[in-house]
Order: structure tokens, then C-alpha cells, then sequence
């Protein structure tokens, strides 16, 4: 196990640390995140260079989905929609090789939220994220043990929510560029995951939201 160790010791001292460039808007706020993008971009070349791999062994998945409908209103008129939210965790298995067959079993936890279809995917992305960054001890400048959840304010019922930024597309275009970026989908599919968990969006500014890549 010489060999593994010393070049998971390698990447470590190369791999100084992922910075959490990407910011996640919510309906009461916003948080960072590293994106798996630059945990990769990161770890990969070290990796190569100390000829390590990983590869994925075992996957258990737990999916739970809630449904239910919603009443909007538009042109005076009261629709009825049909809303989903789907919750999936699951239990992941690697193997880190090495060139010498030295190798160590590694397991992890990942999870996701989604309205569509991207929750398995998204789930084991975030397993797999995190236990590269866990691995080499990669920090994210952002520590989420900084803040404990029981100093965060709860968030106000939905009659006492401020007012949506979200139907006010031009002045917060850069809000809208972002969460196209950090929740990796498409402008349709954020456009269903804001409205299926806060609120409905208005016809003109669904179809400029279309309009982002």
C-alpha cells in the first residue's frame, strides 16, 4: 500500500484547494457551491500525473416522489396544475487504483431535489464530488460548519414571502444566468423546478428565460 498512499499524498500537496465559484439563487436567498466542473478540472491532472484512478463499483438508490396540485391564476382565470418533486439519495462504492495494484475501497452518500429527470444523475455526481474532495482533504473556502442551522431564520410562510424577483426577468438577468449554470439544466427545466417548489412565472418572462443558454 506504499504506493497508493504516497500518491494520494502527492495530490494532496498539489491540490491546494477548490474554490466555491458557483452561487445557487433561491427563492429567499443565495448560497455557494463548488460545481463538480472544478472539483474535476482540479483533481484529474494530479491524479494522471500520479498515476491514480477511480472507478465506480456499486450504486443503491432510495427515490421518493411527491405530487400534487397547485391553483395559479393568469388572465383572471384559476388553472389547475399538476406539480412533482422528486427526492433521491443514494449509497456509492469507488475503488482508487493505482499502476502498482495497490487499491482502497472508498463509499460515500450523495443526494438531490429535482422536478424532471436529472435526480439519479445529480445524486451520485455529488457522491462522487464529495468523496474527491474528502479523499484528499480539498478544502472549499467556504466552510458549511461555519453556520449551524439552528442560527439560520426560518424561512416566512408563503403569504409573508417578499416579493419575486423571479417575474422581473431584465433587471435580474445575471440571478437567471447563474442558476442556468449552477443547477446544470436547462432554462425550461429551471423554469419548472422554481414553480413546482415556490412560485408561478408569468407567460413574457418564461419566454425570455427561454431565450438563456
Amino acid at each position: 500500500m506504499k504506493e497508493i498512499a504516497q500518491a494520494i499524498k502527492l495530490v494532496m500537496e498539489e491540490v491546494n484547494w477548490v474554490a466555491k465559484n458557483m452561487t445557487v439563487w433561491t427563492w429567499n436567498g443565495s448560497y455557494k457551491w463548488v460545481s463538480d466542473k472544478d472539483v474535476k478540472q482540479a483533481i484529474r491532472e494530479s491524479m494522471i500525473k500520479n498515476w491514480l484512478s477511480i472507478l465506480p463499483t456499486w450504486v443503491k438508490s432510495n427515490i421518493k416522489m411527491d405530487r400534487w396540485e397547485e391553483e395559479s391564476e393568469w388572465n383572471w382565470k384559476t388553472q389547475i396544475k399538476t406539480k412533482q418533486s422528486v427526492f433521491t439519495d443514494v449509497e456509492t462504492k469507488y475503488i482508487l487504483l493505482h499502476t502498482s495494484w495497490d487499491s482502497i475501497e472508498l463509499a460515500w452518500y450523495g443526494q438531490w431535489v429535482d422536478t424532471q429527470d436529472k435526480w439519479a444523475g445529480k445524486a451520485t455526481t455529488y457522491a462522487l464530488k464529495n468523496t474527491l474532495l474528502n479523499m484528499f482533504l480539498i478544502p472549499t473556502w467556504v466552510d458549511t460548519d461555519d453556520t449551524h442551522s439552528d442560527d439560520l431564520p426560518v424561512p416566512p410562510k408563503k403569504e409573508e414571502q417578499p416579493k419575486k424577483w423571479y417575474n422581473d426577468v431584465d433587471k435580474n438577468i445575471d440571478k437567471w444566468y447563474d442558476m442556468v449554470q449552477s443547477w446544470d439544466a436547462t432554462p425550461q427545466g429551471i423554469i419548472d423546478r422554481i414553480e413546482a417548489q415556490w412560485y408561478t412565472i408569468n407567460k413574457a418572462n418564461k419566454e425570455k428565460i427561454l431565450k438563456l443558454t
